[in-house]
């Protein structure tokens, strides 16, 4: 028999009897019930992330052994010992809170399940949000991009100033010649930049960042897509100096940020991309 509702409840078996022996039932056995043990897990993104941004902090909450069945109810997040939000655990156990008010720094997140009838409450391990302080307003930085396949060196662009905070784009420009390319071939794409003359400290994030490439066939035939993509994951950077960031080195993995495995636009046939490509991000 499986109980399932907390508390005290008295059990009784009761025999029907045959044709030799009467009915009869047994003294009542008090049976205790407890709530079973729940297990809030949180987890956040993005992480890290730049004041004014916002972060989704996402709680799944699961019924410890033996216990069984999916938790009802609602969840409290707290910044250290603050409340900040709360949420409604859906039919599968999950709830989701978003917030852009956290201030730069750490913040040690906690998520609180109130339990149910049937579940006792639950605290999640701390976890720590790291929200940095966007670029101060003006802060100018030099930018240039680049992309390779096919093994070879690939060209860079020339240096562009952009103003942060803000969003840019850079070309279209050719930097690799008459680049043409195979499906299934790596095309990387990447940037670095560099804050002339700057010694102060501060944090400048790259997001949104990407190069959208126009696509030709060799053959001549229409593409099934005329452009193709290279996303570049979002990055904060920590400044200190006017140095080259991520690196100084224009041969380095690190000013690769992104790469795609070329898909078959042209038939199986080659690709070309002699018109090269647009780099866009946006900087916080």
């Amino acid at each position: 028999m499986t109980c399932t509702l907390p508390g005290q409840h008295s059990i009784t078996a009761a025999y029907s009897g045959d044709t030799a022996f009467a009915g009869s039932t047994s003294a009542a056995l008090t049976q205790d019930a407890n709530q079973a043990a729940a297990t809030t897990t949180l987890g956040s993104g993005p992480n890290p992330s730049t004041a004014g941004q916002q972060e989704t902090f996402v709680v799944t909450v699961t019924a410890n052994p033996p216990g069984a069945g999916i938790p009802t109810g609602g969840v409290t997040f707290f910044d250290g010992g603050t409340p900040i939000g709360t949420a409604r655990l859906d039919s599968t156990g999950m709830a989701a809170f978003a917030t852009s008010s956290l201030a730069a720094g750490n913040h040690p997140i906690t998520a609180t399940y109130g339990g149910d009838t049937s579940f006792a409450a639950s605290t999640s391990a701390a976890l720590t949000q790291t929200v940095t302080a966007a670029c101060p307003g003006g802060t100018k930085a030099n930018f240039r991009w680049h992309y390779t396949a096919n093994g070879n060196a690939g060209g860079w662009s020339g240096t562009a100033t952009q103003a942060c905070p803000g969003s840019f784009s850079m070309g279209p420009q050719a930097m690799d010649g008459n680049l043409q390319v195979t499906p299934g071939t790596t095309l990387q794409a990447g940037y670095d930049f560099t804050l002339p003359g700057n010694h102060s400290s501060l944090t400048m994030t790259v997001t949104a960042a990407k190069v959208t490439f126009a696509v030709a066939c060799v053959s001549g035939a229409g593409p099934s897509a005329s452009t193709l993509t290279v996303t570049l994951p979002a990055q904060a950077y920590q400044i200190t100096s006017d140095q080259w960031y991520p690196s100084g080195d224009q041969s380095s993995p690190l000013v690769y940020q992104g790469w795609v495995t070329v898909p078959d636009l042209c038939g199986g046939g080659k690709i070309s991309l002699t018109k090269g490509g647009t780099f866009t991000a946006t900087l916080g």
